[in-house]
């Protein structure tokens, strides 16, 4: 890992930038970034800005899917710790992803954000463990995505009909583009939490959803979040049409969701 000082977003402020080389631990059965895993570069990389606690937003766009073996360009400009900071990763002159942290002091997230009375997928309730929880005994940033991740897997296998093993066996996948995180605190070692989902749109290719990590005490964060569906391929991804079964049923669901 390389550190070196360089002009961000082609400012004059300075800022830091570091060079990482993506592994294979980094990445998914698609063979691109695991997008928890950009959270874990942020904190090896800048751990002095990596978010710990909350209360904080933080909005992620990933432009490019990134593959094994790219040396990305970690790039951070920074402010105040009041007005946040962003972090660029560049790789070949291209921008892969951007991230965008924001103290979070005011943000509008009750304790009953996830509307206990209208229907939700519910993941299964877990304990915040040791292997989940950073220095400060709270939730990782990572393991908070992870945890989103496991509820949308269940989320299509048991309620949708579209197990992840059948859509990775099928050369497709499901690449996160955009989600964006409103996170009051972040839950402590040992207490329980599970994922509310519910579909906010459904497009062509693509699918927005909203989830809520809900604690003992109610909820914690909300996470808006975008998916599209591709196809791979030799040279690639393509953008790939939703099938017309999980369409109906992300339909139904829509429906079923969304208030009066």
């Amino acid at each position: 890992m390389t550190d070196r000082r360089a002009p961000i977003d082609g400012t004059s402020q300075p800022g830091q930038s570091r060079e990482v080389v993506v592994r294979f631990a980094h990445i998914d059965a698609a063979g691109i970034v695991f997008y928890p895993r950009y959270l874990e570069m942020l904190a090896q990389a800048f751990p002095e800005v990596a978010p710990a606690e909350g209360p904080f937003t933080l909005e992620i766009q990933f432009r490019k899917p990134t593959p094994l073996g790219t040396r990305l360009t970690l790039a951070l400009a920074q402010s105040t710790p009041q007005e946040g900071w962003r972090l660029s990763g560049m790789a070949s002159g291209d921008e892969q992803f951007t991230m965008t942290w924001g103290s979070g002091n005011g943000i509008p997230l009750a304790r009953q954000d996830h509307d206990p009375l209208r229907p939700a997928f519910r993941s299964e309730s877990v304990p915040v463990e040791d292997w989940a929880a950073g220095p400060g005994a709270r939730l990782q940033v990572s393991r908070y995505y992870e945890l989103i991740n496991t509820a949308v897997e269940q989320w299509f296998e048991n309620e949708l009909g579209l197990p992840f093993s059948r859509l990775h066996g099928d050369r497709a996948g499901i690449p996160t583009v955009s989600l964006r995180t409103l996170c009051t605190e972040l839950p402590r070692r040992g207490e329980n939490i599970d994922v509310w989902i519910r579909p906010a749109r459904i497009g062509r290719s693509s699918v927005q959803f909203d989830s809520w990590l809900v604690g003992p005490h109610g909820c914690l964060a909300r996470t808006s979040q975008a998916i599209v569906f591709v196809r791979l391929e030799q040279r690639g991804f393509r953008s790939a049409p939703l099938p017309e079964a999980l369409r109906a049923e992300l339909l139904r669901h829509l429906a079923g969701t969304t208030r009066n």
